[in-house]
């Protein structure tokens, strides 16, 4: 699957999502990935994955993927087996 960044951290609005063709984006048939998603809730879809990476100790970090239906939970799951790892639910 083709791979669409979206970098929302210059955005003032939410207003500002269609003219930068946010709507063409999401309905792609891309995998979209969304920096300062938090600024545009209103318009992720309901069933999405939320990645966040935290700063661990050192250069460590620590991924956490949050889904939010159906297929998102589908894909965290690929991804916890594809890395050989356990799933914690929250």
């Amino acid at each position: 699957a083709r791979v669409a960044h979206v970098d929302l951290y210059r955005i003032r609005s939410e207003d500002e999502l269609p003219g930068i063709g946010w709507d063409e984006v999401l309905h792609s048939r891309h995998v979209v990935a969304v920096e300062w998603a938090e600024r545009a809730l209103r318009w992720l879809p309901p069933d999405h994955l939320r990645v966040t990476l935290e700063t661990r100790e050192g250069n460590r970090r620590r991924l956490r993927a949050q889904a939010t239906g159906p297929r998102s939970v589908q894909l965290a799951l690929g991804w916890v087996e594809a890395a050989g790892l356990q799933a914690q639910a929250s």
